[in-house]
């Protein structure tokens, strides 16, 4: 191979890292998504559990799960949303982006948490904690 065919393929493995991290960056799929790596941290079974967010409501608006059960949260909107407690500490998943999951642990105590979505505060729903 010729010097020019070699610097063509170094600059394409180049450019081909720089996307991969980007991407790893950014959480899009592969090892090192937030969904990818709250399922390995909880074994590698799917929770039962799961909130959806679409049409800008959850589904189902009351979830009840025992305590430190994991949740699947999976955003179907366009739009950005959260399952945030009200208290502010319980559990919060964070802004998700259209079709991102992400997997949180319910609490370890017993009762009802109201949540709601923190960017559209009238999008409201309960996990009742068993």
């Amino acid at each position: 191979m010729d010097k020019k065919s070699l610097g063509i393929i170094a600059g394409l493995v180049g450019v081909i890292a720089v996307l991969l991290i980007g991407a790893q960056l950014l959480g899009i799929g592969g090892v090192g998504s937030k969904k990818e790596e709250a399922m390995m941290e909880g074994g590698d079974t799917m929770p039962k559990a799961g909130v959806e967010i679409k049409d800008f409501k959850y589904s189902p608006a009351t979830l009840t799960v025992k305590a430190g059960e994991k949740i699947t949260v999976t955003n179907k909107d366009v739009a950005g949303h959260s399952v945030t407690s009200d208290d502010g500490k319980s559990f919060d998943s964070g802004v998700l982006s259209q079709d991102q999951s992400i997997v949180i642990t319910a609490p370890a105590v017993a009762g009802t948490y109201p949540f709601h979505c923190t960017p559209h505060p009238s999008i409201k729903g309960t996990l009742v904690v068993e």
